[in-house]
């Protein structure tokens, strides 16, 4: 099931092209869905997997390959980058939460939570 959603949003993705070339996954957990679409949609120039719990934000650092320390001013948050790749592509996971507003969460082309909908009732 996780499977089919992951490859519905990445088509979705895809398809918007430059529209979408800055995606935040929030409740991201460790980061599974982001490794997804890094693997899958080239053309994506910023991946952020954010997740209320810190674990889980520290295991997607370690599953992503993301250096620790950069954050780019982010509170909480660590950044990479893959080299090569053209566009490159910037990494980060950082601890939040969707339930209130963020301003690290403006001027992204698609925000998605795929790892949240098993939470739902």
């Amino acid at each position: 099931m996780a499977l089919a959603r992951y490859e519905f949003i990445a088509d979705l993705i895809a398809k918007r092209g430059r529209s979408c070339n800055r995606v935040l996954d929030l409740g991201s957990g460790e980061g599974v869905f982001v490794q997804y679409i890094r693997d899958r949609c080239p053309a994506v120039t910023k991946l952020v997997a954010a997740d209320i719990d810190g674990m889980a934000v520290c295991n997607a650092t370690k599953l992503l390959d993301v250096s620790s320390g950069a954050g780019h001013g982010a509170p909480g948050a660590s950044s990479g980058s893959i080299q090569p790749r053209e566009p490159p592509l910037e990494l980060q996971a950082c601890h939040g939460s969707f339930c209130a507003p963020d301003p690290r969460y403006a001027g992204y082309g698609a925000a998605v939570c795929v790892e949240t909908i098993e939470h739902l009732d």
